[in-house]
């Protein structure tokens, strides 16, 4: 016989295990999309060059000789091998990518801080089938899946994230219903649905097979009280499968007005369906059994496995473990419709990279020694101080009043040319590049802030300049003109909306910005969620690649802010940088939030300080954000 592994055709081999699962040459064309005579000529070709008949086909359907039993592993293994083959050559050549399956589980959560602990990272989610958490694990299509047990898990690393209890739904004029809780041995002899070819280890778990007594559910091969309702539905009952279907109803006979035949009256209408009566879910009684069902996260069984480039499961499993959090009344006993899994993957919500990724929502640590300091500080320099540092290392995140109002004075311009590169790029192409005008008549009240636009009355400046100027001389009429091109004020309010910052808003331009009054809430934000906001712009996914290092770049080249957050840090190290400030009259207000760069670490820091004195008529206090600085800098453990 001659030698055909070399030439044997993988597309052949896929149709032929679609007609082995799907037993019909017609539903496997179906699914395949092509026709069926060319699905039977591709099955012969393959038939031929194998020198072995693979099927039977007989009216009854098509089955598998002996030749295609003993061939069909073989051609699973051979896709699967292919599969792989492709998968881990695609992730040769995207070593950033990770992919996150789930089953019917918010991963929501666990993906953004995922993708906040790496940035430069593409992380996509996956949604799988309840049966298919081991397939696209041993596939290769996911690098990790967090689903339900029970599944097999073999040649799996599976970590169980914690427990949730199974629950009954019944009907409220069942005899259980008055009940609070039930065990097991309640519902022994009650009829469980099963889910036709569904994994045995899973159908048992949740049809409780065999019972407390030890007894099995049904004889074997019994498909339950789902698949008889579903064979009644199509007419046929399950001891008669080929039942003739019900006759067709005549047709209507046409109505012609000039011979007078009238319609002929339809046939009695079918009775409406009874409303199904409302259910209610039974909790079980935790000692009977002690296996519940567990979500948990699992990897594909090798060593070292690998989640992309330096990404380790190790720290994939945390993000999971920390941020994923049990629900109660998830599973229902009845309906076996929730399954356990393994996967890693995006959200469908945010499959696209460039779709704008919410802000995570980073739990602040309580830190008792950081409190005492500011404590201090605020006391010391009469001022009231606001503080979050991130460490986008370590993930670790501390503040003090971080979730107090603040003015935006001049540091909102760092978001207005945020949402300006948002929309050149999402939206308006050249607009960066694009000259804008202005009269000496257009900067009223604003010279004096201004000291590069003034010298650019003649000739206008583009939305790059303008972003320069604003974030790197803090120009306030730069300012204003970039919130022109964004909807003015609430168009930049409408940016922060669409980044997950519910918080931060700004209602006037400037000069008139500045006017604070302690407990107002325009043009505010906090700490909290200008850092949260800060770190999405400058390390997220909300801005193309190329637009962050140049936002960036405008931060690191700030020359108003070497008496705050620089000062309070070492020379060596790097830091971007936009400050703000209110006058004395405004109860001295002042800010500063950075990106720092420690020596020896890639990973940096988000730190932001907002201020305002508490006596009337002082100007702002530049050396209570140094300090501030310095202590977030020792509580996230860089100094």
């Amino acid at each position: 016989m001659p030698d055909t592994a070399a030439d044997l055709d993988l597309r052949l081999v896929r149709y032929f295990t679609a007609v082995a699962e799907h037993r019909h040459f017609g539903r496997a064309a179906e699914a395949l999309h092509i026709t069926q005579p060319s699905l039977s000529r591709q099955v012969r070709g393959l038939e031929r060059q194998l020198g072995a008949r693979l099927f039977d086909r007989t009216p009854r359907g098509t089955r598998l000789t002996e030749a295609g039993e003993v061939f069909l592993p073989s051609a699973r293994a051979l896709l699967r091998s292919a599969a792989q083959a492709a998968a881990q050559t695609r992730a040769a050549a995207e070593p950033s990518r990770i992919t996150v399956g789930y089953t019917n589980v918010i991963v929501t959560p666990a993906v953004r801080e995922l993708r906040r602990r790496h940035p430069d990272a593409d992380v996509r989610t996956v949604h799988t089938g309840w049966d298919e958490p081991r397939a696209v694990l041993l596939d290769h299509r996911v690098d990790a899946v967090v689903t339900r047990l029970p599944f097999p898990t073999d040649g799996l690393h599976v970590t169980v994230l914690y427990d949730e209890p199974r629950v009954l739904v019944v009907p409220l004029d069942h005899r259980l219903a008055g009940k609070e809780s039930i065990t097991l041995d309640d519902i022994a002899d009650e009829p469980i649905p099963r889910v036709p070819d569904s994994d045995p280890a899973w159908e048992a778990f949740w049809r409780v097979d065999p019972r407390p007594d030890g007894r099995r559910r049904g004889r074997p091969g019994h498909r339950g009280p789902r698949r008889q309702v579903r064979a009644r539905r199509r007419g046929r009952s399950r001891r008669d499968h080929r039942a003739p279907a019900p006759p067709r109803r005549p047709s209507r006979p046409h109505h012609d007005p000039h011979r007078g035949h009238r319609p002929e009256p339809r046939g009695p209408r079918r009775p409406r369906r009874r409303p199904q009566p409302p259910r209610r879910r039974l909790p079980q009684d935790r000692p009977n059994p002690p296996d519940r069902p567990r979500r948990v996260t699992g990897f594909r069984s090798s060593p070292n496995t690998g989640v992309g480039h330096h990404r380790t499961a190790d720290d994939l499993l945390l993000c999971m473990t920390r941020f994923l959090r049990p629900r109660s009344g998830v599973a229902a006993l009845t309906t076996c419709a929730l399954l356990g899994g393994a996967a890693c993957a995006t959200d469908p919500a945010t499959d696209d990279p460039r779709a704008v990724t919410p802000v995570a929502d980073t739990a602040i640590a309580p830190n008792a020694e950081l409190n005492k300091k500011l404590r201090e500080l605020e006391k010391a320099h009469k001022t009231r101080i606001g503080a979050v540092g991130i460490d986008l290392g370590t993930g670790k995140t501390v503040g003090y009043r971080p979730d107090e109002r603040f003015p935006f004075n001049s540091m909102f311009k760092v978001f207005a040319c945020s949402a300006v590169l948002h929309k050149a790029r999402t939206g308006s192409p050249g607009l960066m590049d694009k000259v804008i005008r202005w009269t000496p008549e257009d900067m009223a009240g604003l010279t004096e802030n201004s000291p590069e636009t003034t010298e650019y009355t003649d000739t206008g400046m583009t939305p790059a300049q303008l972003c320069r100027a604003g974030i790197t001389k803090s120009d306030g009429f730069a300012g204003n003109t970039l919130l022109t091109q964004i909807g003015g004020p609430s168009g930049l309010t409408k940016f922060f909306r669409s980044t997950g910052d519910r918080v931060s808003r700004l209602d006037r331009p400037e000069p008139y910005l500045t006017e604070w009054e302690p407990g107002e809430v325009r043009d505010t934000t906090t700490p909290a969620a200008s850092a949260r906001t800060f770190t999405e712009l400058t390390t997220g996914k909300t801005l193309h690649p190329d637009d962050r290092a140049r936002l960036v770049g405008w931060l690191k080249a700030s020359l108003t802010g070497a008496a705050r957050i620089r000062a309070g840090l070492p020379e060596d190290w790097t830091v971007g940088d936009k400050t703000g400030t209110g006058g004395a009259k405004n109860h001295g207000t002042a800010g500063d939030i950075a990106i720092v760069w420690s020596p020896g670490t890639n990973a940096p820091m988000i730190l932001s300080v907002l201020t305002n004195r508490t006596t009337d008529d002082t100007p702002n206090d530049n050396e209570a954000i140094e300090h501030t600085a310095t202590a977030l800098a020792e509580a996230l453990g860089r100094l």
